[in-house]
C-alpha cells in the first residue's frame, strides 16, 4: 500500500481517521491512472507556513498549502505543507466543517501533481470541479 505520513501539528480528527484517509487518497490517485508511492503531509502554523512560502516561492503571506512534487511520470512522490491556521480560517469563512476543508486541501495537493492547476480563473474552476469529485467519497 502507499505510504502516507502525517506530521507536525496534525489535527486529532485527521489522526483518528488516518487509515480511512489514506485509503481515500490512494483511490483518488488510482482513479486518475496514477500510483501513490509516497506523500508526506506536514501540518504547520501560520508563522511556519509563511516562512516556508517566503523561502520557496517568495510569497510573504501564510497559505493553506504548498506542494512539492518529486514524482516521476505517473508515480507520485509528494511533500505537502499545510497551513493549519489558514485551512481552519477558510473553513469558517466558507461556513463548512473544518474536516471538509482539510479533505479538500489534502486532495488539492495530489491533484496538482497529476496535472491540475489553479493559476487562471478557468484552471481554478476546473480544479474546484475535480476537488468536488474527490470529496464525494471522502471519509466522514
Amino acid at each position: 500500500m502507499a505510504k502516507v505520513e502525517f506530521a507536525g501539528l496534525v489535527p486529532e480528527h485527521i489522526l483518528n481517521n488516518a487509515t480511512k484517509i489514506e485509503e481515500w487518497l490512494v483511490n483518488i490517485v488510482e482513479e486518475r491512472n496514477h500510483v501513490l508511492k509516497r506523500v508526506n503531509y506536514e501540518f504547520l502554523d501560520d508563522i511556519a507556513i509563511q516562512e516556508l512560502n517566503v523561502s520557496l516561492l517568495d510569497h510573504d503571506y501564510p497559505t493553506d498549502i504548498i506542494t512539492l512534487n518529486h514524482s516521476r511520470g505517473s508515480k507520485l512522490k509528494v511533500e505537502v505543507f499545510l497551513g493549519q491556521d489558514t485551512i481552519e480560517f477558510n473553513a469558517k469563512e466558507r461556513g463548512i466543517p473544518e474536516m471538509d476543508e482539510y479533505m479538500r486541501v489534502l486532495a488539492h495537493g495530489l491533484l496538482h501533481c497529476m496535472g491540475w492547476d489553479d493559476q487562471t480563473d478557468e484552471d481554478k474552476r476546473q480544479m474546484r470541479l475535480e476537488e468536488e469529485k474527490c470529496l464525494i467519497s471522502r471519509p466522514k
